[in-house]
């Protein structure tokens, strides 16, 4: 759950795979004001005191110890600093405001990263959550909304019971859900049982919290995630506030605002986030501007493939047409050289026939002079 104020990073675009859910949703508006208050130790300062607007709730995101070289009385990203987070569950999680009490004396606890070296500014994390943004657990059965917060019904007022709820919370098949336990404030175990308890059932495997807690995040390795809270009685126990979100998540847009206030005792750096999970037109244009290029593509490659085919198919018919007409060719000789053979034979065998009838009708001649 531990952010930093100063920035927000947009996702990358995912791919058409998500456009008919990019054709389908509209806008999700989701208002959060996110800011950072800090102090330091040696100011003598008793307290870091949070208000957020009327109808808002305060969520504790991350609280830390920290070293600064430069004696910076805030995390610097720009500084060698050495921080220890504080793990504390404050009870004045979901309230409007909250008051952090601040350790006495100069100097806070000890950092291990900077050879354990003595902390001298403590700093809170925090954002102001609309109240309007939250859904009852026990209202709604089942959401397909990509992220959302949950809490019991009168929270952050103590639990009135026996009741039990059910929500059912599914996303898209390829991703998975992260649930961030922001407070949970349910009756302690009695023995090996719990009285009041949130059971959650992940397909495989199913996990059963109650007690305190708080800043905890469990991933939850499938798209689909079942809750359950039992309360048995009445109790001064504020319930829970849950945040859920499914990742990889789909393409955001964020505004972001800065306001800085210069008190010298403490640092105190707003943010007015304005988080708009929009699914844009721009990006379905996008998306189907690569469909169409990816079908232009595959007809121009259709194209040159039967081009190609028909170039290949010329060629054998022009060399089967050289091959015919070379044949022809050798078939016009031969035919012509028969004849001509043909025509020389007879020619030579009239003469001898012309020949040998000269040499019978002069011996007759010869023979018949002897006679007389």
């Amino acid at each position: 759950m531990a952010c930093t104020t100063a920035t927000t990073t947009p996702t990358t675009t995912w791919s058409f795979l998500i456009l008919p859910f990019l054709l389908y949703l509209d806008i999700i508006n989701r208002g959060v004001n996110g800011a950072m208050i800090s102090a330091c130790l040696k100011k003598q300062k008793k307290s870091l005191d949070i208000k957020c607007p009327t109808g808002s709730m305060v969520q504790i995101l991350r609280s830390f110890y920290g070293y600064s070289p430069n004696g910076s009385c805030h995390y610097n990203p720009d500084e060698n600093n050495c921080t220890l987070d504080e793990e504390q569950n404050y009870p004045c999680i979901g309230q409007d405001t909250c008051s952090i009490n601040l350790p006495s004396g100069n100097v806070g606890r000890m950092t291990n990263k900077c050879n354990n070296t003595n902390s001298n500014y403590f700093q809170v994390e925090y954002k102001c959550v609309k109240e309007e943004y939250t859904q009852d657990l026990c209202k709604k059965r089942y959401t397909t909304e990509q992220s959302g917060y949950i809490s019991t019904p009168r929270y952050p007022k103590n639990l009135h019971g026996p009741f039990t709820c059910n929500m059912d919370i599914k996303v898209l098949p390829h991703q998975k859900i992260y649930l961030h336990i922001i407070d949970l404030d349910l009756k302690e175990k009695k023995g090996s049982n719990c009285t009041d308890y949130l059971y959650i059932d992940q397909k495989l495997t199913s996990i059963t919290l109650c007690g305190r807690r708080s800043n905890d995040r469990i991933e939850i390795f499938h798209n689909e995630m079942k809750i359950k809270l039992t309360v048995g009685s009445k109790g001064s126990h504020k319930g829970l506030w849950l945040y859920y979100e499914a990742f990889p998540p789909l393409p955001t847009t964020s505004t972001i605002t800065y306001e800085e206030d210069t008190n010298p005792t403490s640092t105190s750096t707003s943010l007015d986030v304005k988080e708009t999970t929009t699914y844009m037109r721009s990006t379905i244009k996008v998306s189907m501007r690569n469909v169409h290029d990816s079908q232009t593509q595959k007809e121009q490659e259709k194209e040159d493939s039967m081009i190609f085919v028909a170039a290949v198919a010329s060629g054998v018919i022009g060399t089967l047409v050289f091959i015919l007409i070379g044949l022809l060719a050798l078939l016009v000789f031969k035919i012509q050289k028969e004849r001509r053979k043909k025509e020389i034979y007879i020619s030579s065998t009239g003469r001898n026939l012309n020949l040998n009838h000269k040499s019978k009708t002069q011996t007759i001649c010869n023979c018949g002079t002897f006679d007389v």
